[in-house]
C-alpha cells in the first residue's frame, strides 16, 4: 500500500509540473503568433520603394519580416537622411541570417521558459546581434559618420516598438550600442590570432580528462 501511494503521488506531481510547463509554452506561443499577426496586419498597406524594401505609416521602427522571403519594412516617418544607415544595418541582418536565428532562439526560449539562464541568454543574443551589425556597418566609417549613425539609433529608440521574433533596428541595448559604436576600432590580426589560440587552449583543457587508474597501470 505504501509503495502504491508513493508511485501515485510522484505521478500526480509529474502531471502537475507537465501541465504548468505546457501552459507556459502555450502562453509564449500565443504571444509570438499574436505579435506576428498584429505586425503583419500593420504592414498590409505598405508601399514598395525598392527590391524587398517597403515603407509603412503604421510602424514606428524598422525590421525584417519573413523567414523564407524576408522583407525590410521602414517607418514612413523615418527621415530620408537616416534611411541609408538603417538599411545598412538591416542588410547586415539579412547577410547574417539573423531573421532565421532569432525565431529559433525564441522557440528554445518557449521550451525552456522556466529557466532564467535561458531568458538571460536570449536577451544577450538579441543584444549581441545588434552590436555585431552595428560594428559591421561602422567599421569603415569616420568619427562624424559614427556620430550620425548613433543619432539614428537614438531617434528610433525614442519609439515604443517591441517585437518578439522579427529582427529589429530598435531600442535593444541602445545605450551600450551607442558607446560601442563611438569606441569601436577594427580588431588587429594579432588580437584575432591570440583570441583563437585562447579558445583552442580552453577547449583542449576542458575537453580532456585525467587517465583512468587502470589505463595508468597498463602504461606502467
Amino acid at each position: 500500500i505504501t509503495n502504491s501511494y508513493e508511485v501515485v503521488t510522484s505521478l500526480d506531481w509529474l502531471s502537475v509540473v507537465s501541465f504548468v510547463w505546457m501552459i507556459g509554452v502555450a502562453v509564449l506561443l500565443v504571444y509570438a503568433l499574436y505579435s506576428y499577426w498584429q505586425l503583419h496586419r500593420k504592414v498590409a498597406a505598405s508601399i514598395e520603394i525598392g527590391k524587398d524594401i517597403y515603407i509603412c505609416d503604421d510602424i514606428d521602427g524598422a525590421f525584417i519580416l519573413g523567414i523564407w522571403n524576408p522583407k525590410i519594412y521602414l517607418p514612413s516617418s523615418l527621415p530620408y537622411t537616416d534611411r541609408n544607415y538603417v538599411l545598412m544595418h538591416e542588410f547586415t541582418h539579412l547577410k547574417r541570417k539573423d531573421y532565421m536565428i532569432k525565431p529559433l532562439a525564441f522557440a528554445v526560449l518557449m521550451l525552456h521558459w522556466f529557466n532564467p539562464l535561458v531568458w538571460m541568454s536570449y536577451v544577450l543574443l538579441c543584444k549581441d546581434m545588434e552590436m555585431v551589425c552595428d560594428e559591421e556597418v561602422v567599421k569603415e566609417m569616420d568619427l562624424d559618420s559614427k556620430k550620425e549613425y548613433s543619432n539614428t539609433l537614438l531617434k528610433l529608440s525614442s519609439k515604443k516598438f517591441v517585437l518578439s521574433c522579427p529582427v529589429a533596428f530598435s531600442e535593444v541595448g541602445v545605450k551600450e550600442r551607442v558607446k560601442n559604436v563611438l569606441r569601436f576600432k577594427k580588431s588587429s590580426v594579432k588580437l584575432l590570432i591570440v583570441s583563437i589560440l585562447v579558445c583552442i587552449g580552453c577547449v583542449a583543457c576542458f575537453a580532456t580528462g585525467p587517465k583512468d587508474e587502470s589505463e595508468a597501470l597498463k602504461d606502467e
